[in-house]
């Protein structure tokens, strides 16, 4: 199924990262922690923090504000991270804030995809959702933003 496919009729939870609101399809999510300190690993790139010892398998975690390069100066006093499967393996995303119950459902005609938008859009973004109250959030590719690291289990 292709992610056009994917993003139809789809439930999305909405994780801050800096000053903007991104949708991760709940289908990838497995977990939401409250933020604990990865493990670092030597000579990997800066938007890999470490892993994470998590229900027996280790997690890598990758930072989202860098991955998706937002300043870094904007920390927030209540990053999560947020347990991801994807592509048959686990990768942890640093976020700036998610709310548990802030899940959005969307429906075909509330989300605009990337290749509807007249503006210079990568791989990234599958689109932007336009829920009820008003507030658009960037649809994430997150298979793509992620690639290359994951964790088989």
């Amino acid at each position: 199924m292709n992610q056009i496919m994917k993003a139809l009729g789809a439930s999305y939870l909405r994780c801050r990262v800096g000053f903007e609101v991104y949708g991760i399809e709940d289908v990838a999510v497995q977990e939401v922690l409250p933020y604990q300190k990865p493990t670092p690993i030597m000579g990997v790139p800066l938007f890999h923090k470490g892993v994470l010892h998590w229900r027996n398998c280790i997690v890598p975690v990758i930072d989202l504000r860098q991955k998706l390069g937002h300043d870094l100066a904007l920390c927030s006093s209540v990053p999560s991270i947020v347990v991801l499967e994807v592509c048959g393996g686990l990768v942890g995303v640093l976020v700036d804030g998610v709310v548990i119950s802030d899940q959005v459902l969307l429906i075909p005609e509330q989300i605009q995809f990337a290749s509807e938008l007249n503006a210079c859009v990568d791989d990234r973004v599958l689109g932007v959702g336009l829920p009820e109250d008003g507030q658009p959030l960037m649809l994430l590719n997150i298979g793509w933003v992620v690639a290359g690291g994951f964790s088989r289990h």
